[in-house]
């Protein structure tokens, strides 16, 4: 396994633990708020929804880190 692929690994399972809390907490707040339905379906759904979101944000550029060109980077290039 390179570094690059042990990078990808790691950033796959934050990402995955991120999501878990943010579905622990949306759960608590659901629960609280009686949503309809049986709680592991609220449960999953919560998963399936906030992953997504989560791997939408994990594809973009982080804000500040527009595309430049190397002489924008470095005018003496």
């Amino acid at each position: 396994m390179n570094d690059s692929t042990r990078a990808t690994l790691d950033r796959d399972g934050l990402l995955d633990t991120f999501v878990a809390e943010l579905t622990r907490a949306a759960y608590d707040v659901a629960l609280r708020h009686r949503a309809a339905g049986t709680w592991l379906d609220l449960q999953l759904d919560l998963w399936r929804a906030l992953a997504h979101t989560v791997k939408q944000w994990g594809r973009k550029p982080p804000p500040g880190a527009e595309c430049r060109s190397p002489r924008e980077i470095d005018p003496m290039r």
